[in-house]
């Protein structure tokens, strides 16, 4: 369930789990039990540690441009073959590609 944040009259800004469904709904407030709305916050990508935030980038990238990482990167120029390449010794009816 994603986190979200949500404004307290009496208390301030609290966040709270939500399913998704129900994010806009108005949520009470854990300390004094007053109903709180949404608020939009930034994401907290400062926070988070440069190996996760790379992690971010990627999953993001992956998301609208999917790649294969065998086929993605610099190009490598291959000899040509009559013979298609098999994947192994076990499964040789599988072809590279």
């Amino acid at each position: 369930m994603p986190l979200y944040t949500y404004r307290c009259s009496n208390c301030g800004p609290f966040d709270a789990l939500v399913a998704l469904a129900d994010a806009d709904r108005a949520q009470f407030c854990e300390d004094c039990g007053e109903l709180g709305e949404r608020i939009i916050t930034p994401a907290r990508l400062s926070v988070l540690s440069e190996g996760r935030r790379r992690a971010h980038e990627v999953n993001e990238k992956s998301r609208h441009a999917p790649s294969c990482r065998c086929c993605s990167g610099p190009k490598k120029q291959r000899e040509a073959t009559t013979q298609p390449r098999s994947q192994g010794g076990k499964r040789p009816w599988m072809l590279g590609h």
